[in-house]
């Protein structure tokens, strides 16, 4: 027998949870050259927040991104023979993930400046800036690529 006014139950809708916002963070000496070519090329902590909201993502697909970085760098024999007599692609790999992961982190100070410096080392003059520049445009085409 069914009840004349029986009523449904209604699933409650799952609460909708809102995570902070990451905030970025630049933690350079005002006046310093760096702070000068930060203030320069006007990167703001807003844009470290945006890096730092991009991290899960990038955690996601960092192995796409690292081997797409080497499978693009191989068209350039000299890298790779400079690569070759100095270290191994492998190794290089896991170097360059750390690099990019903590590129997301959303803090730049005296530890991430100097880290950068330190994987610079040893890489050939001509090439050091077409790499960083590469490693973040390769990354945010790649990251836009899920978005869209």
């Amino acid at each position: 027998m069914f009840p004349l006014f029986a009523t449904k139950t209604k699933s409650k809708p799952a609460p909708l949870v809102f995570e902070p916002v990451p905030r970025g963070k630049i933690n350079i000496e005002k006046g310093s050259t760096l702070h000068k070519q930060f203030q320069m090329i006007a990167l703001t902590e807003e844009d470290l927040s945006v890096l730092k909201s991009l991290q899960p993502i990038v955690r996601r697909n960092i192995a796409v991104i690292v081997d797409q970085f080497y499978e693009n760098l191989a068209h350039e024999g000299s890298l790779i023979e400079i690569i070759k007599d100095n270290s191994s692609i492998e190794r290089l790999k896991k170097t360059l993930r750390a690099h990019i992961q903590e590129m997301f982190n959303g803090l730049i100070d005296e530890q991430f400046i100097h880290k950068r410096k330190s994987y610079s080392r040893g890489a050939c003059e001509n090439w050091s800036k077409a790499y960083v520049v590469y490693v973040l445009l390769s990354g945010y085409i790649k990251l836009s690529s899920f978005y869209l």
